[in-house]
């Protein structure tokens, strides 16, 4: 008995099951008739059912060769399985329509519903089938080529280190295959060597399928490049040199375009968020805005924004130099935000309500909410720094081991002496030189990918007494990464304090128009009563709470808003944004303690 026939009979006996017990006695004595009709039904498609299956498996081996994916057998059976059962469903829902008609135990207006259900399953049924044929391999190989990609600057830096060695293009393979920072071309390697044992070629050769197998274009370039010079030359130094070249200077390229893209970003959030505030503090009095609308305003001006620019930068920031904080960090960050979110709705609902109160309480919560993440960023940024510092030591103890020709690791300690994380860091690269379970530990709480491929390729150097070129070759290639990623950051701060200067600006000139305006209509109503001209008698602001907190609700969204931008476009995460946010909601409360100031 095939598994077509296995299927039914049990979609049979779920139906009889159900028949017995949940219909009512008068359908239930037509329930047999209704099983053997399914039952016919269900033969045809058990008939039918091996030669679409052979169909669809041609149809889907198309489609998945042409992503350069391998497809399984189980796949097509997996497919007809579904439309078997969609089928079934489908035809049992339609059977208890005409079945509850001819009993008459329903009018045929209370079984709408049914059929109405029976069409749906058809349709769902059918859409999510060809789904699956026709989207599924587009969708794995953009996983493939997203993964690949990631992951391929550090694997021709892993090349062009160990391509100085007596290693082989098989042994770098093998190194690969087993790498914690590389995990995806890890796995890739691995797949590679299933489909060696099951063609009976060699490895090598099964990775050079690659070239023309994979959906990534620069991926099969790389494959091939290697391949053919590795398999003539014997060494892949001179072309895993001219391909890292290239692959850097795109590095670079994206985070110089990432950088001047935030500029035009920032400023479009700020002169589109700030303009609301701006307008509600200066003429919304004169205008009549309600005080709740500024808050609306901002929350539905400020959520396209916010995605529009985070999408942005993430498509921009490398994803090899992105920072992979702790869970103690993204916990946190959660917790933090979900109470800040949590002070904004309040806010807001204490706004509508016209019950306001004052708009420093909520503001002093926000900022002490976000202390206790700050020490924690603090901390996690002391911890990033250290491996910084060591792509550093590494460098300079290269240079005088080579001179002096002592041991690396103890060169390296006396030049990191006095400075504790970084010795930490080289007691365990010490140690997983050794075992390789504090390779695997240490590799992976790295904060990103950068430093752990620099770790994981010093360790390996190490482990197989590399000699001094080779550490050389290590220093260059990662302090060369390392600097483009700080050289990135420092412009990144540079646009941070230039945001938190415009902020400052806007506050102040926020404060000096309320100042003078509000100066000018007290004033000229003590000098000449009734004399005011309407534009200045219809401001006051400084004697309206309820706009001063809704402006002052509208001025923390902002914050928040700015802030985790800029924090994403600096290390790509925002978990790490506490200190932009505090000090932009800083500035903004102290903007309205001088508001409020008598």
């Amino acid at each position: 008995m095939n598994i077509y026939s296995i299927t039914l009979i049990l979609l049979l006996i779920i139906f009889a099951i159900m028949a017995g017990y949940a219909l009512p006695g008068e359908l239930g004595f037509i329930a047999p008739l209704i099983i053997i009709f399914l039952a016919v039904m269900g033969t045809i498609l058990a008939s039918l059912a091996h030669s679409f299956e052979a169909y669809v498996y041609d149809f889907m081996r198309e489609q998945f060769e042409r992503a350069g994916i391998p497809l399984g057998r189980g796949s097509s059976r997996l497919v007809v399985l579904s439309i078997i059962t969609v089928s079934m469903v489908a035809l049992i829902l339609i059977a208890l329509f005409f079945a509850s008609i001819i009993s008459g135990l329903y009018a045929p207006q209370a079984l709408v519903i049914p059929l109405s259900l029976s069409i749906i399953v058809i349709v769902t049924g059918v859409a999510s089938t060809l789904i699956l044929i026709v989207a599924s391999p587009k969708l794995i190989s953009s996983f493939r080529v997203t993964g690949a990609l990631i992951e391929l600057p550090f694997l021709i830096a892993t090349f062009r280190v160990f391509s100085k060695t007596h290693l082989t293009l098989y042994d770098m393979f093998k190194l690969v295959e087993s790498s914690v920072a590389l995990k995806w071309w890890g796995g890739e390697v691995k797949a590679r060597e299933a489909v060696a044992k099951a063609r009976g070629v060699s490895l090598l050769t099964a990775i050079s399928m690659l070239s023309e197998e994979h959906p990534s274009l620069e991926v099969r370039d790389f494959i091939r490049r290697v391949s053919i010079v590795g398999s003539y030359a014997g060494t892949v130094a001179g072309v895993v040199e001219r391909l890292s070249q290239q692959v850097f200077e795109r590095l670079k390229s994206r985070l110089e375009t990432l950088t001047g893209y935030m500029y035009i970003a920032v400023g479009i959030i700020l002169a589109s968020l700030f303009l609301i505030p701006i307008l509600a503090a200066t003429l919304g009095p004169v205008i009549g805005i309600k005080p709740p609308m500024v808050v609306y305003v901002t929350a539905a001006t400020a959520a396209p924004i916010f995605l529009f620019s985070y999408m942005l930068s993430a498509s921009l920031y490398p994803s090899g130099f992105m920072l992979n904080p702790p869970g103690a960090l993204k916990t946190l960050y959660a917790l933090t935000a979900i109470g800040i979110l949590s002070v904004l709705a309040y806010m807001s609902y204490t706004a509508i309500k016209g019950a306001p109160a004052n708009p420093l309480m909520p503001g002093a919560v926000i900022i002490a909410l976000l202390i206790p993440l700050l020490f924690l960023t603090l901390s996690y940024d002391a911890r990033v720094s250290a491996y910084d510092r060591l792509v550093k030591i590494v460098a300079d103890s290269t240079e005088m081991a080579s001179t002096t020709g002592e041991n690396l690791i103890s060169v390296m300690r006396r030049t990191a002496r006095g400075d504790r994380r970084v010795q930490r860091l080289i007691s365990d690269i010490e140690k997983a030189v050794v075992e390789d379970s504090y390779r695997v530990k240490l590799v992976s709480q790295a904060p990103n990918m950068l430093y752990a491929s620099f770790i994981e390729n010093l360790i390996y150097s190490l482990r197989i007494g590399a000699p001094m070129p080779v550490f050389y070759e290590l220093s260059s290639v990662y302090e060369s990464l390392n600097e483009t990623l700080k050289r990135h950051k420092s412009t990144m701060r540079g646009v941070e304090l230039t945001i938190a200067l415009i902020i400052g600006a806007i506050v102040l000139f926020t404060v000096i128009m309320t100042r003078i305006l509000g100066g000018m209509a007290e004033q000229i109503s003590k000098a000449a009563p009734g004399t005011m001209p309407p534009l200045l008698g219809a401001f006051k602001i400084t004697v309206t709470p309820e706009t001063s907190y809704a402006i002052a609700i509208a001025m923390i969204i902002i914050a928040i808003v700015v802030g985790s931008i800029v924090e994403k476009s600096k290390n790509g995460t925002i978990t790490t944004s506490a200190r932009t946010i505090l000090l932009y909601t800083i500035i903004a409360t102290t903007g309205f303690i001088t508001i409020m100031l008598p």
